[in-house]
C-alpha cells in the first residue's frame, strides 16, 4: 500500500492599497488578507511595526474571513512590517510594499445617496481626470486640478444609479489610469414588480401558448422564460 500524501498547511499574507498604490506623505488605507494554502481564511494575530525602531503602530484586526484594514501616515524613507503568529504559532514577518513617491492617493466613501472621493495627487501635474462608470457606460466624468499640498474631495450623487458595482479611475494630465477603486452601489432598485397572465394555454403537442408579461413601462426589464415538465 501506497502511504497517504500530505499537504503541510502553510499561511500567508497579503496586503492591498486602496486605490492601487501606497503614496508617501500621506495617510494609506491599506487591506490585510490572511489565508492558508488552500485558500481558507486565517485569523492572524499581530501588529504592524515601524522599521526603523520598532514602535508598534497598530493591531491588525479581522474583520470578516482573516481579512481587515488600517489607516497609516507614511512619510519619506518610513518602512513598516507586520509581525504576527502562524498556524504553528511560529512568529513571522511580512513587509508592507515600499510607498511611492509619485501617483494618487484614492479613497471612496459612500453616505446615503451619495459617494464621495478624497484624493492626494502627487504625479507632478495638477491636472487630473476622474470617470465613474457602470455596466460599461460612463455615469460622471470630470476634469479637475489638484495641487500636491491639498487634498480634494468631490461628490458624485449616486441615487439616480442602477444598482451594482461601480468603478472610479483617476487618470492623470496624459489619460494614464493611476489610482482605482470599485464600490458596490444598493438603491434597491433591482428587483421589480411583475404579473403574468395566462392568455392561452394548451398542453398538446406544438400546442400554442400565450403569456403575457405586465411590467410598468418607466422600469428596464431583462427578462428570460424556462420551462420544465410539471413531473
Amino acid at each position: 500500500q501506497e502511504p497517504v500524501a500530505t499537504t503541510n498547511k502553510t499561511v500567508s499574507l497579503q496586503f492591498f492599497a486602496e486605490g492601487g498604490d501606497i503614496i508617501e506623505g500621506t495617510v494609506n488605507t491599506i487591506a490585510f488578507k490572511a489565508n492558508y494554502n488552500n485558500g481558507l481564511p486565517f485569523f492572524i494575530d499581530g501588529v504592524m511595526k515601524k522599521q526603523e525602531t520598532g514602535e508598534v503602530m497598530m493591531p491588525l484586526t479581522v474583520q470578516h474571513d482573516g481579512m481587515g484594514k488600517f489607516d497609516l501616515d507614511i512619510q519619506a524613507g518610513d518602512k513598516y512590517y507586520a509581525e504576527w503568529l502562524d498556524n504553528n504559532g511560529v512568529k513571522q514577518q511580512t513587509m508592507l510594499p515600499d510607498a511611492k513617491t509619485r501617483g494618487v492617493s484614492l479613497k471612496l466613501t459612500v453616505q446615503k445617496d451619495k459617494l464621495y472621493f478624497n484624493l492626494v495627487n502627487k504625479t507632478g501635474s495638477d491636472s487630473l481626470h476622474v470617470l465613474m462608470y457602470m455596466y460599461q457606460k460612463v455615469f460622471y466624468k470630470t476634469n479637475i486640478a489638484v495641487q500636491a499640498t491639498e487634498p480634494f474631495t468631490g461628490m458624485v450623487p449616486v441615487s439616480a444609479l442602477p444598482s451594482g458595482t461601480m468603478q472610479l479611475t483617476v487618470f492623470d494630465a496624459n489619460w494614464k489610469p493611476v489610482a482605482e477603486r470599485i464600490a458596490f452601489i444598493n438603491n434597491n432598485n433591482f428587483s421589480i414588480n411583475a404579473a403574468v397572465n395566462t392568455k392561452e394555454i394548451s398542453t398538446q403537442k406544438r400546442g400554442k401558448n400565450v403569456l403575457e408579461v405586465i411590467v410598468a413601462d418607466t422600469v428596464p426589464a431583462n427578462m428570460s422564460l424556462s420551462i420544465s415538465d410539471a413531473d
